[in-house]
């Protein structure tokens, strides 16, 4: 296995003396309307935090509150509820606990903060909030960060089309210090079609924008507060400093992988319904790729599914699964210099969003039942 790891000005590579190891996690526990009758009543998870005793803080955006289970799986409790006042919610979403085990909620006006309550030893009291920007993205289930010197890190604070994403991040009194750009890919797409239906109107078709499989960008914001970034389509993982200044360079060759005959199969099923739903001409369709027109999808996944970095300071690179690894989601994971440590592979397709908790020791994600929809939440250790 070779690693190239750059870092400017100084290119270094590294070869790896021996492989890295890849380690199979298994399934310690899993919250689903068969164990618990408050996860039956969980409406869209828009958010997944667990604190320092292993509680499971999960954000509920149809309901306006979260919701708390212990390491057991057994409810424990409930965060806020729907209101305007302190410690109420429109839609929380973008749960975050720093390392001071204090729980920050992203909502449609304010980002609150909670500490923990003595009564039930839960991150349940409400602390303070501020406000954040004026038509921010709020509804998105991408994770908040905190940075390692305490400062608050706000993901894309824009929700206009086509605008470079960003990251606001803000001091521990609330106060605005500066703002990350993501670095733009050139296979950026807005996310979906859309269909005219006067001047000023029209319906958007999400999904109908590229064909499955397409290498979609990834990137999130790290303790360092530095943007790691990829455009997916090869496995490259870029980290660039406020000023866009690439720091370094993440490259690991990896063959292309054939996508899933059946998964491919079904994915066309899928897009042709779509796109023979559509009740006008498909040159009336603004913002379908001729891809998605032809109804041709690639025949290799790509390089880089989805990239995320924990709090540790590591770098987690989800890689898709082929044949060998249907059912399972595969891990590359780096350590802060940029290393690779060892490749892990977890029992179950996780969701990439609400954004996955990764901490060294577990991982407490989303799944979503294929044939029912349904959500359940599963937490993963070596």
């Amino acid at each position: 296995m070779r690693i190239l790891f750059s870092l400017l000005p100084v290119l270094a590579l590294e070869l790896a003396a021996q492989p890295a190891p890849v380690v199979r996690w298994r399934t310690t526990l899993t919250i689903s309307d068969a164990t618990d009758e408050r996860a039956a009543e969980l409406g869209k998870v828009f958010g997944l935090a667990t604190d320092s005793a292993g509680n499971i803080y999960v954000a509920d955006i149809d309901n306006s509150f979260l919701v708390v289970f212990g390491p057991d799986g057994r409810f424990r409790g409930q965060v806020g509820r729907k209101g305007r006042g302190p410690g109420e919610f429109q839609g929380p979403s973008g749960l975050v606990i720093d390392a001071r085990q204090r729980l920050w909620v992203r909502d449609t006006e304010r980002i609150s903060r909670f500490v923990r309550d003595p009564r039930t030893g839960l991150l349940a009291r409400y602390d303070t909030a501020f406000t954040q920007p004026i038509f921010a993205d709020w509804y998105n289930a991408r994770a908040s960060r905190v940075a390692s010197n305490g400062d608050y890190l706000h993901p894309t604070p824009s929700a206009a089309v086509g605008a470079q994403k960003r990251v606001l991040r803000y001091n521990a009194h609330g106060l605005l210090a500066d703002s990350l750009m993501v670095p733009r890919r050139p296979n950026e797409t807005t996310g979906y079609a859309r269909v005219a239906i006067n001047e000023n109107t029209g319906r958007m078709l999400r999904g109908l924008d590229v064909p499955p499989f397409t290498a979609i960008p990834s990137w999130d914001v790290t303790p360092r507060g530095t943007i790691l970034s990829t455009g997916g389509d090869r496995y490259e993982v870029r980290e660039t400093d406020g000023t866009g200044r690439v720091l370094r360079t993440i490259v690991r060759p990896v063959a292309p992988v054939p996508i899933v005959a059946a998964e491919r199969a079904e994915s066309l099923a899928a897009i042709n319904r779509r796109i023979d739903s559509i009740s006008v001409p498909l040159s009336k369709v603004e913002g379908m790729s001729d891809d998605v027109r032809a109804r041709r999808l690639p025949t290799h996944y790509p390089a880089i599914q989805s990239l995320f970095a924990p709090p540790d300071g590591t770098t987690w690179v989800r890689r898709w699964a082929g044949a060998d690894q249907r059912g399972a989601s595969v891990f590359d994971v780096f350590d802060a210099n940029g290393r690779m440590q060892r490749t892990v592979i977890l029992p179950a397709v996780i969701l990439d969003a609400p954004t996955p908790v990764i901490h060294a020791r577990f991982v407490v994600a989303a799944v979503e039942d294929r044939e029912t929809g349904g959500i359940r939440l599963m937490r993963f250790e070596p």
